[in-house]
């Protein structure tokens, strides 16, 4: 670039690029905080086809000659909205949730001989509530790495559509369920996070649990903001 307007024009964009804002949240205090997430299958997909399989056994003991069975998982999809607290590197995090899919979100096809078939589908509606520590890693002005653990609890919703078929007609009757059972569930995440500015992109590991329940583990992402 030549000429006057040629210097005033790198001029501005030096002083421009020396201006780049940095993280907003930079500052020590309380930030709000907000979140798209997504878990994927995880674990369900293996233990709700155990869970087919032992269906099966039972109805081959209550005198079916033979019964092969399928199950097919779905991972859960949401956002979560907070705050944290910030104290130099170092961060305290309480958030809450929805996720449409659960620990328990599946559907279970089995078919008998003599010809029987059922089909069982179980939906989630999870809500979810988390207390995180974690800690930040400044890589620039406008980047950053974090990583966090958190625990709390989350309330399920669970509904159960069946249909049954030949051999098998009746046995919905005793799983059917069209008013969701709210049940409750302890959680918990880990999480490693790279921030852009305010914008932050989460990998996660989630976890469900309760009582003698298998757990629910779950590899996932988010992308949200921290403000």
């Amino acid at each position: 670039m030549n000429g006057l307007p040629g210097r005033w024009l790198l001029a501005a964009l030096l002083l421009g690029a020396a201006a780049v804002p940095a993280r907003a949240d930079d500052s020590d205090g309380w930030h709000p905080l907000l979140s798209l997430d997504v878990l994927t299958v995880g674990n369900a997909g293996k233990r709700n086809l155990n869970a087919a399989k032992d269906d099966c056994r039972r109805l081959v003991a209550a005198g079916s000659t033979s019964c092969a069975g399928t199950a097919t998982s779905a991972g859960a999809y949401g956002a979560r909205a907070g705050a944290y607290y910030r104290s130099g590197p170092a961060t305290l995090e309480f958030s809450a949730g929805y996720l449409s899919g659960g620990p328990t979100a599946g559907k279970e096809t089995l078919t008998t001989t003599p010809a029987g078939s059922r089909t069982r589908t179980t939906t989630n509606a999870a809500g979810r509530a988390l207390i995180e520590v974690g800690r930040q890693f400044p890589l620039s002005d406008t980047w950053a790495f974090g990583l966090g653990a958190g625990a709390g609890a989350a309330l399920v919703g669970e509904k159960v559509s069946c249909s049954d078929s030949g051999a098998l007609a009746g046995t919905c009757a005793a799983s059917a369920r069209k008013s969701p059972l709210q049940r409750g569930w302890a959680a918990w995440e880990l999480s490693a996070s790279l921030l852009y500015r305010s914008l932050e992109f989460s990998v996660r590991f989630a976890g469900f649990g309760r009582r003698k329940s298998l757990p629910w583990n779950a590899f996932g992402v988010s992308l949200g903001g921290r403000f």
